[in-house]
């Protein structure tokens, strides 16, 4: 009996002499028919190799959870969504880095696309590296019920760098404050050495953690502005941001041996307002 296999998304594949990576192209038919609405497509890599020693190791999950629901790689993800309007039966809201989606009440995750904002995609050089830039903005209508954006996603390559940085820019250009947040999800193989950290040197076990544990205040230091992976390989994956982290979820599927360690960070911003952010994502053995 053969499992039904979820579609491998158009992507663009860079080798940087330390690991190779496989990003999303943001503006694609098939990318914008098979990826869904509730994951940024810009950014949002499906695959990062790296050499270890004699031999690559993945560190993300390339095949997806379901096969009707994209779910794989290192996305990110703005939530939550800032409603429109409501009927009773649907929910119409503003979802920065997809556009206008509906969805039923108390289940945003499963929405759909009434309004898609296009991407634009520029590659330039960067030093000895690459930077490939995406941008978006709120639709035709430029301001939705007093809501507006512009966002600037740049993804850099250094040459043989173990980094890869995403530098984010959010402005408000509407009316009304967006209040939202921006977090990682990475999909992980879980292994039973797989351990985390949060902030600190003190790697704790994937394995004693349940299967979603929202972790914030006393769970760790309030500065916290990086969460970190190890594999039983040594193998370490960090993700850093230049901002505190709001909270972090630990999020596991014990059956199909996969977790998450998804760092956030809040965003609250008045009409005219701009912020700037930047995740790394560093790799160390």
């Amino acid at each position: 009996m053969s499992t039904k296999q979820f579609p491998s998304p158009d992507t663009v594949s860079i080798d940087n002499g330390k690991y190779k990576v496989e990003l999303v192209l943001p503006e694609t038919a098939l990318n914008d028919k098979i990826l869904g609405c509730r994951f940024i497509k810009a950014g949002w890599m499906t695959s990062l190799t790296i050499q270890n020693k004699d031999k690559s190791v993945e560190l993300f999950k390339t095949d997806s959870l379901w096969p009707n629901y994209a779910s794989f790689g290192c996305p990110q993800e703005f939530t939550p969504a800032i409603p429109l309007s409501s009927d009773g039966s649907y929910v119409e809201a503003l979802r920065v880095g997809a556009g206008v989606v509906r969805y039923k009440p108390n289940d945003p995750l499963h929405a759909e696309i009434v309004e898609r904002f296009a991407w634009q995609t520029t590659f330039k050089p960067n030093g000895d590296g690459l930077a490939i830039i995406n941008s978006q903005s709120t639709g035709v209508k430029g301001i939705l019920n007093g809501y507006g954006y512009n966002f600037s996603h740049e993804i850099v390559i250094k040459h043989n760098s173990p980094s890869i940085l995403l530098r984010q820019k959010l402005e408000n250009t509407g009316s009304k404050r967006i209040q939202t947040s921006n977090y990682m999800h990475p999909f992980f193989e879980c292994g039973p050495d797989v351990k985390y950290a949060i902030g600190k040197k003190t790697f704790i076990p994937v394995a004693k953690q349940k299967n979603a544990t929202l972790l914030s205040g006393n769970d760790f230091e309030v500065s916290s502005t990086w969460v970190s992976v190890k594999f039983n390989n040594n193998l370490q994956c960090r993700i850093s941001s230049d901002k505190k982290l709001s909270k972090v979820i630990l999020w596991k599927m014990s059956k199909k041996k996969c977790f998450a360690v998804e760092p956030f960070v809040d965003l609250n911003l008045q009409p005219g307002e701009t912020a700037n952010w930047t995740w790394e994502i560093k790799t160390r053995q």
